[in-house]
């Protein structure tokens, strides 16, 4: 049960969560669940830092918008991987994201929630993962994109590798897009992490969500 009223919290975050504005805005004021309290604030570069403080341990990371900065932040995990603390995953957890996302060739950012829930076939190491991107378009704030992802995770340490495939639905083109992406979380205990993604969405018209991106931010998990 505390699991369940965690979750319905986190994802109530969506609401609340609003797009990008010039100059550096805090878009989630601190908010507490568990005792564990997360902020989440644009930069004018059209990324995103996304900070947890609490009583399971403390994490902040910006979301990339560029390949090098991708590369860079996936390299520095990976490097950072110790590889005796696999038991900082659960096969079975439910995971929560907050971060944020910037397409390349729309030069389009948003913020991001999702929730994967890890192995629900048993034995099987994939997730599904429903996600909520919050944008801005000609300034008005609202939903941008949904996405579901099924994802395949391998476990190195206190890294892990993922990767998935999925589809969804943009908002602003008023169109559905198929979705690739993969990269990596490293985790500082078994609930708090980081995660930087790169990925690629496939859609038929407009420019909004198609094409090259990237994604940044913190994990939560249970």
């Amino acid at each position: 049960m505390k699991k369940i009223i965690a979750i319905a919290s986190i994802i109530s975050l969506a609401t609340v969560v609003q797009s990008q504005t010039l100059p550096v805005t805090t878009l989630l004021s601190p908010i507490t669940i568990n005792g564990q309290t997360f902020t989440l604030t644009a930069n004018p570069n059209g990324s995103y830092t996304a900070t947890t403080t609490g009583t399971n341990g403390t994490a902040t990371a910006t979301s990339p918008v560029t390949v090098a900065g991708a590369e860079a932040q996936i390299g520095a995990d990976i490097a950072a991987n110790d590889p005796s603390k696999t038991n900082y995953f659960s096969d079975t957890e439910i995971e929560a994201k907050l971060g944020g996302v910037y397409e390349q060739n729309s030069g389009q950012a948003a913020a991001l929630i999702s929730v994967t829930k890890w192995e629900p076939i048993k034995g099987q190491p994939i997730g599904f993962e429903a996600a909520l991107l919050q944008g801005n378009q000609n300034g008005a704030s609202g939903t941008a994109a949904a996405y579901g992802v099924v994802d395949y995770r391998k476990i190195i340490g206190s890294v892990a590798a993922v990767g998935g495939l999925g589809a969804g639905y943009d908002n602003y083109n008023k169109s559905g897009f198929g979705l690739v992406k993969g990269g990596v979380e490293l985790r500082y205990n078994k609930n708090v992490g980081v995660f930087t993604d790169l990925n690629y969405a496939f859609e038929a018209k407009g420019n909004a969500s198609r094409g090259f991106g990237f994604g940044g931010g913190i994990t939560y998990s249970f």
